[in-house]
């Protein structure tokens, strides 16, 4: 029988989460910047003006740049 563990995730267990997070999609975001030439932070709007097509993975890209972003601008200090 499958059993699920009801214990809720301490603050220190998602802060570690983010910081994992973070730790794994900056290179990503680095990858993808350097392979169609355009800095994530301006990924949305490359879309919107045609500069990149709006495919699954710049759709991807959107989300984790928001993602990271406000993870990292929130609360630096957290992260740290």
């Amino acid at each position: 029988m499958l059993s699920v563990d009801p214990e809720t995730p301490t603050p220190e267990d998602l802060i570690e989460n983010e910081r994992r997070f973070v730790a794994e999609v900056g290179p990503r975001l680095k990858a993808l910047e350097e392979r169609y030439g355009v800095p994530s932070a301006e990924v949305r709007q490359a879309v919107q003006d045609g500069r990149l097509e709006d495919t699954y993975e710049t759709c991807s890209w959107v989300i984790l740049w928001e993602s990271y972003r406000a993870l990292t601008q929130a609360e630096p200090s957290r992260l740290e």
